[in-house]
């Protein structure tokens, strides 16, 4: 082979090499450039929506609370409902033998 065959080979193979390697490198630095910029979108669209969201778990977490202490203030009053009633229930009975008594007392007296 002489020089002016392998300058010949040189000169038409080395411009598409280096053309095909720029390219490859080009490919490969866009696909990395790509994938860092999703992975800032993705961080920033977490930091916003954590942003976003946070406001509404806190009026969650509240609304949560809130609806624990009426539970238990609803408790509370069905208590103090039951032990009204057993208290009206006891006063009715002991009316009831009051009212017996004065009756049988009425009716004695009615005897004499």
């Amino acid at each position: 082979m002489t020089l002016l065959a392998i300058y010949a080979f040189i000169k038409f193979w080395l411009p598409l090499a280096t053309a095909t390697s720029l390219c490859v490198k080009g490919f490969f630095y866009t696909r990395s450039v790509v994938r860092n910029a999703q992975d800032g979108i993705s961080i920033w669209t977490n930091t916003l929506l954590d942003n976003h969201m946070a406001h509404i778990q806190k009026a969650a977490e509240d609304a949560s609370d809130s609806l624990k202490s009426i539970a238990e203030a609803n408790h509370d009053f069905a208590v103090a409902m039951r032990e009204m009633r057993e208290d009206f229930q006891e006063s009715q009975a002991e009316n009831i033998r009051v009212q017996g008594a004065i009756l049988t007392g009425i009716e004695v007296l009615k005897d004499r």
